[in-house]
């Protein structure tokens, strides 16, 4: 039995109409009714991770997604999340930061005159472990040279 229901002073012919025109999920809806006592209007506002919801420029988002709708920005929910968690939780600098880099840009290194693009590329060129090179660096007992070097001497061994 198809009951009307208003919602937002629009008229519905059911609660199920309401959910196909509005993206609502139908027995998500009719749970909250049913299970929880709720009105249509108190089900479809329903907000279950309230502490997950999203803040940004004084207005409250349910989800990244209405967020990237709202403003109309060309960016991927998970991208966004993941950029405003690399940022330290600030979403104006997550927003901000360049479309398809994410994270800090390379660091040009320089080793016995020559410019290499990233640590990575200097390893292909001399032919060193990459792995061990960034291990050795991060223990920070030897320094940049030391470390090339070492690496170096110990290819010819192998």
């Amino acid at each position: 039995m198809k009951i009307p229901v208003k919602y937002k002073g629009r008229k519905y012919r059911s609660i199920r109409d309401l959910c196909i025109q509005n993206g609502y999920n139908y027995p998500t809806i009719m749970g909250r009714i049913y299970r929880r006592k709720l009105t249509v209007k108190q089900a479809v506002e329903f907000t279950p991770n309230f502490h997950n919801m999203v803040r940004y420029k004084g207005k409250t988002y349910r989800t990244y997604k209405d967020l990237i709708d709202a403003h109309k920005l060309n960016v991927n929910p998970k991208t966004l999340a993941k950029r405003v968690w690399q940022c330290g939780g600030s979403i104006s600098k997550a927003i901000k930061l360049q479309p398809g880099r994410v994270g800090r840009p390379a660091k040009t290194v320089n080793y016995k005159g020559y410019e290499y693009k990233s640590l990575r590329d200097l390893c292909m060129q001399l032919d060193i472990p990459y792995p061990s090179t960034c291990e050795r660096l991060r223990k920070g007992r030897l320094t940049f040279n030391e470390v090339i070097n070492t690496a170096l001497d110990r290819r010819y061994y192998i």
